[in-house]
């Protein structure tokens, strides 16, 4: 297990009902975290004691492993999930399974490249009723669907810099670099470090009713019932300043007693194009199971910024690194030792990339799901 967090004791807990389940190791970065968590379990668990990690090579070279879990904050997820494809070891990895569509793409490319047995986490793919559902509607048991809705997840923040904080006890300036792993190097602040899932250089709304949260299952369940799970984005250009603000769905009428769903009406919310913009939707890349590709205006929202401040045009969005900041060089010998040499491990030379287009394109969310 790679995070031993609450999500990833869930999870433990779940296999450990299963009669040919046996948790053997169990990594997370910060020490004192580690200790106390493997102390407990060998106590509960003497016959079956794991050994626990700080390293991650450590621990995927020295074990034996049939499979691992991936439990990790959204950011780190990517780099983790292809440490272990790139020694073959299959992988179950915790929804969304990264935070970018590039990062995605790298690790299905190593998947296919090392022949590993990978799932990602939406389990509403495996519940009967849903995919009976999901078959009415793609059967037309409901005419031809044409607009889908599903406004009621929200989207991240972003983070303002703030002083730093003393770190939790067992805390380093080096633990804080893992930590960051190949996310822009802040100051220590505890709305970062337990509060990762609020920001967008982190998630994409990890908070339970967020985009990345029950979203995450939500969105794949559209794909599942238009009979579309085959394709998807390939990028979101955003071009213009976005705001969020009230869908205006549920305020003016009567909520009926019926409506299971009224205490979360006013989580409604509508991301756009900020009013006075002149672009009235982002566009996207759609790619088919055919391998063609179009271009189409998309009903669909993503927080951003504006990017003609990096002189970047709707053409070469997708492709520039955008204008150099300063410590770059500083910062990637610093992501270096995360990542791993490009030279030297020929998996990870995308995510590199797909990290130094993170530093323009993260906050515009043209990379973002």
């Amino acid at each position: 297990m790679i995070g031993l967090g609450g999500r990833a004791r869930g999870v433990i807990g779940d296999g450990l009902r299963c009669p040919d389940y046996r948790l053997a190791g169990g990594l997370r970065h910060f020490q004192t975290r580690v200790d106390s968590y493997v102390a407990q379990f060998n106590k509960d668990h003497a016959d079956a004691p794991i050994k626990g990690y700080t390293r991650i090579s450590e621990m995927l070279d020295r074990e034996k492993l049939d499979g691992v879990m991936v439990q990790t904050t959204t950011h780190a997820r990517a780099w983790c999930v292809i440490q272990c494809l790139k020694r073959g070891i299959n992988t179950y990895i915790e929804k969304p399974m990264c935070l970018t569509i590039e990062e995605g793409r790298a690790m299905v490319d190593a998947a296919r490249k090392h022949k590993c047995v990978t799932q990602v986490g939406t389990q509403q793919r495996s519940i009967p009723l849903n995919n009976w559902a999901c078959d009415l509607i793609q059967g037309g048991a409901i005419g031809k669907v044409r607009v889908v809705e599903a406004p009621n997840f929200i989207g991240p923040m972003e983070w303002d810099n703030k002083p730093a904080q003393k770190m939790p006890d067992g805390g380093s300036d080096d633990w804080w670099d893992v930590w960051t792993n190949a996310a822009q190097l802040r100051p220590y602040h505890q709305e970062l470090h337990y509060g990762w899932a609020r920001w967008s250089d982190y998630d994409a709304g990890e908070l339970c009713f967020g985009v990345s949260g029950w979203g995450t299952h939500s969105y794949d369940q559209v794909q599942r019932g238009l009979g579309t799970s085959d394709t998807a984005p390939t990028a979101i250009l955003l071009e213009e300043k976005m705001e969020t603000r009230d869908s205006g769905r549920f305020g003016q009428r009567q909520i009926g007693d019926d409506e299971t769903g009224q205490p979360y009406y006013g989580m409604a919310k509508l991301s756009g194009p900020a009013r006075g913009s002149r672009c009235a939707t982002p566009t996207r890349r759609i790619a088919p199971p055919s391998g063609w590709r179009s271009r189409a205006r998309a009903g669909l929202h993503f927080r951003g910024n504006r990017r003609q401040d990096r002189g970047q045009s709707r053409q070469d969005l997708g492709q520039s690194q955008g204008a150099p900041r300063q410590g770059r060089s500083a910062e990637d010998a610093r992501r270096t030792r995360f990542l791993g040499d490009p030279a030297a491990h020929p998996e990870l030379a995308r995510l590199h990339q797909v990290v130094r287009k993170g530093e323009c394109g993260r906050r515009a969310g043209h990379f973002r799901r």
